[in-house]
């Protein structure tokens, strides 16, 4: 899948690391339109390189989703502090319906472990070859040029 430079973070270890501000800070792909409604994108590609759905490392994948919102919990009010000063005089674009009660909700802080582990399952499940993140990808290959 082919990013745009703005997406992509590469670590200091040499890693490239996809990223999207935008999309975390409640900005969609799709514009006005908010046309991506998928929680994260998961496609048959990045699928395949797992080794396929039921394959080590796609169960891998999801373990460490899993203990990445659990470790996340702990820090919750943090983050929302930190993206909430970055927010109040920024004119960024992932700031324009910014909306800090509703990020402090994607990380579910009143979970218990195992029913996050459920939330986790059904978030794979839901950005498993979502049909609008498909479409999406077409429409940017047809009119940006930028191949899914």
């Amino acid at each position: 899948m082919t990013r745009h430079n703005g997406n992509i973070l590469i670590a200091s270890t040499g890693h490239l690391i996809h990223i999207d501000f935008g999309f975390i800070l409640s900005t969609a792909p799709g514009g006005a339109f908010a046309f991506e409604n998928a929680p994260f994108k998961l496609t048959q590609e990045y699928v395949t390189l797992m080794g396929g759905i039921g394959s080590s490392m796609y169960e891998y994948f999801k373990i460490l989703l899993i203990q990445g919102f659990i470790a996340l919990r702990k820090y919750v009010d943090d983050l929302c502090d930190i993206v909430d000063i970055m927010s109040r005089e920024s004119t960024l674009p992932c700031y324009d319906k910014f909306n800090l009660k509703e990020f402090r909700e994607r990380f579910k802080p009143n979970l218990l472990d195992s029913e996050r582990a459920k939330w986790v399952e059904d978030m794979v499940k839901m950005s498993l070859n979502s049909k609008r993140t498909q479409w999406y990808d077409e429409y940017q290959k047809m009119f940006t040029g930028i191949e899914p």
